[in-house]
């Protein structure tokens, strides 16, 4: 795959083609993955908000809490799942920090205390390759693409294009669980005066139905560090949805850091309606 380019550093220009390279492919990918077959297959649209709280030092001297209220829109069909998603930040902390995805590390310069304001765009296209169904697994290509739209200079964001390519599974196991695995590489733009390295994330996990239209999932995260000398990202996640009625879905979830540059703790609870 062209994305994968390996983790090692190139020179500013080459690492700008790749990434150009890379993301125009994502883009290019995505929009025939999620026009040709949606003529022939039902649609529906859906509606996510998901509030999410974070807490922990990630590694650093100071204490980060991150609030995020994400929306997020998908255009769904049986084979098929395009979703455009911007969250809204709150970022408190006593040093000034930059917010990479799931990372938290210094930033040269601003302020301590509290920032805020539109967090990064992410537009992300899932294609199942396999529609499963008995035993027979799910398998699907995402192909991610992340906007700068978030204030590079309150570290609500890099000010730099992302672009990310990866698979996911779900494996029946009887009628009541299933395996969840799901594995994405991505391509980082460097901010100004700050070398980010590309980045591989792991999800491996459980989920299993419950009766009333509710399902329980626990997973374990590893997320490679954007930075050469921190440690990669490690943490456990518990989620749990409850379907309330034909067209509405709550969520809550926890997650627990099990490296210091994870969070402590995070809580989320949010809904969507289709």
């Amino acid at each position: 795959m062209a994305c994968s380019a390996g983790t090692e550093r190139l020179v500013p220009r080459a690492r700008a083609r790749t990434w150009l390279s890379c993301a125009g492919a994502a883009v290019a990918v995505s929009l025939v993955l999620a026009t040709a077959p949606l003529a022939r297959a039902e649609m529906r649209s859906e509606y996510r908000v998901l509030a999410s709280y974070r807490s922990g030092d990630f590694g650093l001297a100071a204490r980060t809490r991150i609030l995020a209220l994400p929306v997020t829109f998908a255009v769904i069909s049986d084979r098929q799942e395009f979703r455009v998603s911007v969250p809204y930040l709150y970022v408190t902390s006593d040093d000034p920090v930059t917010i990479v995805g799931d990372h938290v590390i210094k930033r040269n310069g601003g302020r301590s205390g509290t920032e805020s304001g539109p967090g990064d765009l992410v537009a992300e296209e899932e294609h199942y390759l396999l529609a499963g169904g008995g035993a027979r697994p799910w398998l699907s290509i995402l192909l991610a693409v992340k906007l700068p739209t978030g204030d590079e200079e309150k570290g609500l964001g890099t000010g730099r294009p992302d672009a990310g390519a990866g698979l996911g599974l779900i494996q029946p196991l009887g009628t009541r669980w299933h395996l969840l695995g799901e594995a994405q590489y991505f391509v980082l733009g460097d901010p100004r005066d700050l070398d980010l390295r590309n980045t591989l994330w792991l999800s491996l996990g459980l989920q299993r139905r419950v009766a009333g239209g509710g399902s329980a999932s626990l997973t374990c995260e590893r997320r490679d560090s954007v930075l050469r000398d921190r440690p990669d990202i490690a943490k456990l996640g518990l989620v749990y949805d409850q379907g309330l009625a034909r067209r509405v879905n709550l969520r809550a979830a926890i997650s627990v850091g099990l490296s210091k540059t994870a969070e402590d703790y995070g809580l989320g609870v949010g809904f969507s309606v289709h």
